[in-house]
């Protein structure tokens, strides 16, 4: 087989693992909250201070934070990348970065109790259902039947 083909096959098993794992917390009725935040290039996203001193500068960002730093203003564009953008339109995916970040998991189990779980991608490429997969399985694993 390909590389690429296998790539597929990996991609397809993955998805399909990570959906198995949402069907089985349902049914078990826990709720979870899913955050995946990625690297930025090129954008950086800050807080005003006193005097309009910027600070919490920022390029770790999930979609909405970028959307809030969109609308509120509060954004920085390197000026190497600014000639390529159409005027007026700026989107997440321009400044997406392909590898890194993270996906976070927050799961309530029935009982109330919360558990929080993290997957770091570091220079591999990011990918939602293995981010969620792999975190899941780090804070439930033992109560999964996968």
């Amino acid at each position: 087989m390909s590389k690429t083909r296998d790539h597929k096959i990996e991609s397809e098993k993955i998805k399909a693992r990570s959906k198995e794992i949402q069907t089985q917390m349902r049914n078990m009725e826990y709720t979870f909250e899913v955050e995946h935040v990625r690297p930025l290039k090129y954008f950086v996203s800050y807080e005003l201070g006193a005097g309009g001193i910027k600070y919490n500068l920022d390029n770790m960002l999930n979609r909405e934070e970028f959307r809030e730093a969109l609308s509120m203003g509060f954004y920085e564009i390197e000026n190497e990348i600014e000639n390529y953008l159409e005027p007026d339109i700026i989107k997440y995916g321009q400044f997406v970065e392909s590898t890194g970040g993270f996906t976070r998991l927050t799961i309530t189990k029935k009982d109330g109790q919360v558990l929080v779980g993290k997957y770091n991608f570091t220079n591999e490429p990011f990918f939602k259902a293995k981010g969620f997969m792999k975190a899941a399985l780090k804070i439930i694993g033992a109560d999964l039947n996968v």
